[in-house]
């Protein structure tokens, strides 16, 4: 029997390279449903070429025969995965609903894991329902544990690429443009992703994350500047072994291994070559205090702070929006971000 696939989120970058999996599968995988926030020609598209028997817009209500009015009505079908690939607090209560039917629960939305992350993982446990991270730092962590006792992990660090200003002071970024924030070296993505990427707001928010994922503290937690992009995650266990998880910086692969899990995908998913064809040499870079201060003002609030997260979550939003309509600079995110917290 075919896994049934429910994709929230399903235009976006994430949506178009799972799809892509899928297509390739379609003999293990069927979509089921799928959402999507605003984009409604592109949601009708899919649908009609995945041949998805149930679709929902976010924003308003679709005049086809295929659409629901809630998206709890993908409940009335079987179903087995549930892929969240959104951004926002949206799709909160639905992740609930999955969770107590015990549906495994697939998420790369970080606003969700950094506001109602313990909520969910205490539901998932209690429910005993899988949560499988999608981000590759989280799903290189979840990769590493597998087949460990949870109190036996020292330490971990999750590897930041740095973005396109790496090399750059924070003074020097002062009149960047849009096109320069989103020309990442290493990762495709979409352009709020990769604004927070170049901030490294991301970075802040994925430490908050794997808190609440793996019941870390936030001193178990180590942030390296890896350009390369090859590393994800480092676990060091109390018994000085470490572990690495190591691909190509392309999200088909997190994906895949999602997908596929307990097994692993057949093949290769991506057209990069493997860490074992890599042949460059490979860095991991402490981040002194100061070089990323958004990143510095997300983990201070995290620690001391943390009732303010989902303010701080809907700053973002709000501030990287105002970025890419051209209405502020990029030095005015910082400032964006301590709104209404400090």
């Amino acid at each position: 029997m075919k896994t049934r696939i429910l994709i929230i989120g399903a235009t976006g970058s994430l949506g178009t390279q799972l799809l892509e999996i899928v297509s390739r599968y379609s003999d293990e995988f069927t979509i089921v449903g799928m959402t999507a926030h605003k984009n409604a020609e592109k949601l009708l598209e899919l649908a009609d070429q995945f041949e998805v028997p149930k679709i929902f817009l976010n924003t308003r209500r679709l005049d086809d025969l295929r659409a629901v009015s809630s998206p709890l009505e993908f409940f009335s079908d079987n179903l087995d995965q549930v892929f969240v690939l959104d951004h926002g607090l949206e799709s909160y209560h639905f992740v609930l609903e999955s969770l107590v039917r015990q549906k495994r629960v697939c998420v790369a939305n970080k606003e969700l894991m950094v506001v109602h992350g313990q909520d969910i993982m205490y539901l998932a446990k209690e429910q005993q329902a899988s949560v499988i991270p999608l981000d590759s730092e989280h799903n290189a962590l979840f990769q590493a544990i597998q087949g460990e006792h949870p109190a036996s992990v020292k330490r971990v660090i999750l590897t930041a690429s740095g973005g396109p200003f790496r090399d750059k002071s924070y003074k020097e970024l002062k009149n960047v443009t849009i096109e320069e924030v989103l020309k990442h070296p290493t990762w495709k993505m979409g352009a709020k992703t990769t604004v927070d990427s170049a901030t490294l707001v991301n970075k802040g928010f994925e430490v908050i994350e794997a808190m609440n994922l793996f019941d870390l503290r936030q001193d178990q937690i180590e942030i390296r500047l890896h350009p390369e992009s090859i590393i994800h995650a480092i676990v060091e266990f109390t018994d000085g072994t470490s572990k690495m998880i190591a691909y190509p910086p392309d999200m088909r692969s997190s994906l895949g291994y999602a997908l596929f899990f307990p097994q692993r995908a057949p093949e290769n998913l991506v057209s990069e070559p493997s860490f074992f064809d890599y042949d460059q040499p490979l860095h991991l870079e402490k981040i002194e205090e100061g070089r990323f201060p958004c990143l510095d003002f997300i983990l201070k609030t995290a620690s001391q702070k943390p009732e303010c997260l989902k303010q701080l979550v809907e700053n973002d939003e709000r501030i990287v929006n105002d970025f890419l309509n051209h209405e502020i600079e990029f030095h005015d995110i910082l400032e964006g971000l301590k709104e209404n917290i400090l």
